[in-house]
Order: structure tokens, then sequence, then C-alpha cells
């Protein structure tokens, strides 16, 4: 199995390095030479958080920010850099209405179109 381009959505919370730290982590495993990940955050660009993105031969980082719903725009950025796998922190429900409906990421599990990575947040 190879991956050329994982993305991988970030918000401030769940704290997304651990995605990040895993998306890495697999490629490096698998052996995969020339990544491209995109760094995608739905939002307000001064609220992207700050990430450590690790450096590999053949890797490339792209930071994108993206308006409107968020479910909406992941599936979207998936998409437009054709991903080969999603890799995101999930965070438990937050109350009623969100075990019933669905959490974000289990939203994007349902809609995605390419495998996903679920990392627990901590």
């Amino acid at each position: 199995m190879g991956l050329k381009r994982i993305l991988i959505p970030i918000d401030k919370e769940p704290r997304p390095q651990a995605a990040v730290d895993a998306a890495a982590g697999l490629a490096l495993a698998l052996g995969c030479g020339e990544v491209f990940f995109t760094l995608a955050h739905v939002g307000d660009a001064r609220d992207m958080p700050a990430l450590l993105a690790p450096r590999h031969e053949g890797w490339k980082w792209d930071w994108t920010v993206r308006r409107g719903n968020v479910v909406e725009q992941i599936l979207q950025a998936e998409t437009a850099c054709s991903a080969d796998l999603i890799a995101l922190t999930m965070r438990r429900h937050q109350g009623f209405l969100s075990a019933l409906r669905g959490s974000t990421s289990e939203r994007i599990l349902r809609g995605a179109h390419c495998p996903v990575l679920t990392i627990p947040s901590t």
C-alpha cells in the first residue's frame, strides 16, 4: 500500500498533533518516499493551531484554511487534494445531540471516499 496524499483536518480541539504524528509514522512505516500532507483548518486563520510537521526527504506540507461547514469543507478538501487517507484526532461525544447525530469525526468517516485513520484525543 502506498500513500501519496494525506489530509489532516486540524483545529485547536481536539489537539491535532497526534494525527500529524500518526500520519507521518504510517507513511514512514510503509516506506512512502514522496508524500504530500495537507493540513486543513476550517475557520479563522488566526485560530489555526501551531504544529510540528515531521521532516523527511520527499515529504511536502501544505496548510490551507477554509470557511463554511466543517464536515462539508473537509470532504471537499479530500476531493481537492485527491487524498489517499484522512488522518484526524477524534474526541468523545459532547452531549446528547452529538451522540444522536454523530460527532464531526463520525460524519467525516461516513462521507469520506478514502480510508480514515482516527486517533483518540488525549
